[in-house]
C-alpha cells in the first residue's frame, strides 16, 4: 500500500497565504506583484490576482523580491500560527537577522524603491501596525529614508 506523499512546500505556503491574516497583510499589493520563494530545491511564486493571494508552481517571471530559506526555516514560518500581522512580521524579520544558516531567511531585492512603493509593498509593512514599526525602528529602519538606504546597500 502506497503512503500518500507529504504536501509540498508550495502547497503548504498556498494554505498559509490563503489565511485571512495573510490576505489582510497583502491587501495593499497590486495585482501582478510577484515574490519568489525558494525552499531547499523547491521554487514557487507568490502573487496577487483579482485582489487575492495566489501561490503558483515555479519561479516568478519578474519578481520584485525573492525569499530563500531552508526547509527548517520554512517549517518555522509555517508553524508560527499567529493571527497578528505585527507578530508575523517580527517573526520573519528575526529570521532574516538570525546568524544560523539553517534558520535564516534571505531576501533579495530585485527592484528599486519606486517600484516597491508603486506595487504596494510598503503598505504590507504598514499593516504590521505599531508593534512591527517599533521593532523595525529598534533595528534602525525608522522611515522611508532608512528603507531607501537599506535597499541601496542590499542591491549593491
Amino acid at each position: 500500500m502506497d503512503t500518500p506523499a507529504a504536501p509540498s512546500f508550495r502547497e503548504r505556503f498556498s494554505t498559509y497565504f490563503d489565511r485571512e491574516v495573510a490576505q489582510k497583510a497583502a491587501k495593499s499589493l497590486h495585482d501582478g506583484a510577484e515574490i519568489g520563494l525558494t525552499v531547499g530545491n523547491e521554487a514557487f511564486t507568490f502573487t496577487r490576482e483579482g485582489g487575492k493571494n495566489r501561490v503558483k508552481d515555479g519561479a516568478p517571471h519578474d519578481p520584485q523580491l525573492v525569499f530563500t530559506m531552508t526547509p527548517a526555516a520554512a517549517e518555522s514560518v509555517l508553524s508560527h500560527t499567529s493571527e497578528d500581522i505585527g507578530s508575523i512580521g517580527i517573526h520573519i524579520a528575526k529570521m532574516v537577522a538570525v546568524p544560523e544558516a539553517d534558520k535564516k531567511i534571505t531576501i533579495q531585492f530585485k527592484t528599486g524603491f519606486l517600484t516597491l512603493f508603486g506595487k504596494g509593498y510598503f503598505g504590507v509593512l504598514a499593516s504590521g501596525g505599531s508593534q512591527f514599526a517599533s521593532y523595525l525602528a529598534s533595528k534602525g529602519l525608522n522611515g522611508m529614508g532608512a528603507f531607501k538606504d537599506m535597499l541601496k546597500k542590499m542591491r549593491a
